[in-house]
């Protein structure tokens, strides 16, 4: 049985959370089933991300959320952040990056094939964001979409917890998880919804 909780991770895009909208938009999220926040905001000045990222903290402490950062240590530490997910590139990094952040945190990976899992396994990734399953609605992506297929026996080369990414929404989030997923990571499909609250429920429903 896997040591890793989460199962639900939103992946922030603040093309889609308005400053107006960010604690409601958050919370709900999480009210419909969210259980991980992934806070990246690369393109924004460094006051206004951690700016952000604290806010983000306070919420996933008051509903008892996880809560991780992307690539970047400083605002993870500064933050008090669960956990930190790298880059592919990144990997041989984890163990120096171990001890940057500090004992008792969470390490993920993000991985595109079967190269990349296995060197992610090696050095001590806690879990991994195995991406894209489908087709991404958030960003144009240089990685061609793994299809169900392929994910599939991607998952069976670890026993490192895994979290489908790209193109997931209420419609397929049961696919990843009858092929091998620990759980999913989700932005466009969940933040371009009409209802996220309503949504983030159906995907909950799905990976149950």
């Amino acid at each position: 049985m896997s040591l890793f909780p989460y199962k639900f991770c939103l992946i922030t895009d603040f093309r889609y959370i308005p400053d107006q909208r960010f604690e409601n938009i958050i919370g709900r999220v999480i009210d419909g089933g969210v259980d991980l926040i992934q806070f990246r905001n690369e393109e924004a000045p460094e006051n206004l991300k951690l700016s952000r990222a604290k806010r983000i903290r306070d919420i996933t402490k008051t509903r008892r959320a996880g809560y991780i950062v992307n690539s970047d240590i400083d605002i993870a530490v500064k933050t008090g952040a669960e956990g930190i997910q790298v880059k592919a590139q990144d990997i041989q990094k984890i163990p120096g990056i171990k001890r940057a952040v500090g004992p008792g945190k969470c390490f993920g990976v993000s991985v595109h094939n079967e190269n990349e899992i296995l060197k992610a396994e090696v050095n001590g990734a806690d879990f991994l964001i195995l991406s894209p399953l489908f087709q991404p609605g958030s960003k144009s992506f240089s990685h061609t979409p793994l299809g169900i297929n392929e994910f599939s026996r991607l998952c069976t080369l670890t026993k490192t917890p895994i979290l489908a990414l790209g193109g997931i929404n209420s419609g397929n989030a049961n696919l990843p998880m009858m092929n091998g997923a620990h759980g999913v990571a989700v932005i466009s499909g969940l933040l371009k919804s009409d209802d996220i609250f309503q949504e983030a429920q159906k995907i909950y429903e799905k990976i149950l």
